[in-house]
């Protein structure tokens, strides 16, 4: 599934009501980014944006949710930042693109070969999550490994809505940055 995909899927009226988010701390832009926007993005980025990433600027052009921000292409979207304010965080090598924030203070950016790495604003240590934003979104913040983003209890709401079919990995093991919220 792709992370467009699964985002519409969790931000269905049907989920919305369950209260797995938080409504008063969701924002949803109405439409997407512009392709003169994203050319402008990418001409001031180390690289061009994977098609992945792509998708999903042009579908929302970022995303507020309580528990991670998918930040947008341009700077002016209300409750979301942008990519470009993210990215003097990102490690410089290897083309390293800012993708996402989360509350506890991790900023999530996508290596030229589309893996997504995590960077502690507070320690600096630095962490491979997924080999992709798809696998990023569809299975460690909504599916299979939810329990190392938000812990068993999250995974366990994934489960009763029937986002994630699946268990955790063998036996829970939390996150060393992110413990077992």
């Amino acid at each position: 599934m792709t992370a467009t995909e699964k985002l519409r899927l969790i931000l269905s009226p049907t989920v919305m009501e369950s209260g797995l988010l938080i409504k008063d701390m969701t924002f949803i832009p109405e439409q997407g980014a512009t392709a003169e926007s994203i050319a402008e993005l990418e001409a001031a980025l180390p690289r061009p944006l994977l098609p992945e990433h792509r998708e999903l600027l042009t579908t929302w052009n970022g995303l507020s949710l309580d528990v991670v921000k998918i930040l947008a292409a341009t700077d002016n979207q209300e409750r979301i930042q942008s990519i470009l304010s993210a990215q003097d965080w990102v490690p410089a090598e290897n083309g390293n693109v800012a993708f996402a924030i989360d509350p506890s203070g991790f900023l999530y950016f996508q290596s030229t070969n589309g893996q997504v790495w995590s960077s502690d604003h507070d320690g600096g240590e630095i962490t491979l999550l997924a080999s992709s934003i798809n696998e990023f979104v569809s299975d460690y913040l909504f599916g299979a490994q939810a329990d190392r983003f938000m812990g068993e209890a999250w995974l366990a709401k994934l489960q009763q809505l029937g986002l994630c079919n699946e268990g955790p990995n063998n036996s829970f093991k939390p996150n060393p940055l992110r413990g077992s919220a």
